[in-house]
């Protein structure tokens, strides 16, 4: 029974290959042959390697940017200002008190 398995499968294989090869026109080689298939295959390829150089500089750009915002965190601060040496609490500490009604209560209860 396998063999008759294989035997009907090779059969139709050959009849679907040979439907294909009256279906598909067969390239003749002649002198231009191999730069038309490149000339195809690098048109194929622009769209993509726009992209991919896209892409790269996008990464590089990222890449560098991170390293400044990098440098920018870790190198010591050239002020010397409360901000930056300050904590806080101090920093509340130094500010004047509010003047005026800021502070509003938002209901008022009268007790009778």
């Amino acid at each position: 029974m396998n063999r008759e398995f294989e035997s009907e499968s090779n059969r139709r294989l050959q009849i679907l290959l040979e439907a294909y090869r009256e279906a598909c026109d067969v390239p003749e080689p002649g002198p231009n042959f191999m730069p038309d298939v490149w000339r195809k295959i690098d048109a194929r390829q622009a769209v993509s390697l726009f992209f991919n150089r896209l892409a790269r500089g996008f990464v590089a750009t990222a890449f560098a940017l991170s390293l400044i915002l990098g440098a920018f965190v870790i190198l010591p601060s050239q002020q010397n200002s409360a901000f930056f040496s300050g904590s806080y609490v101090e920093a509340l500490a130094d500010e004047p008190p509010p003047s005026g009604d800021v502070f509003v209560e938002p209901v008022h209860l009268e007790q009778k």
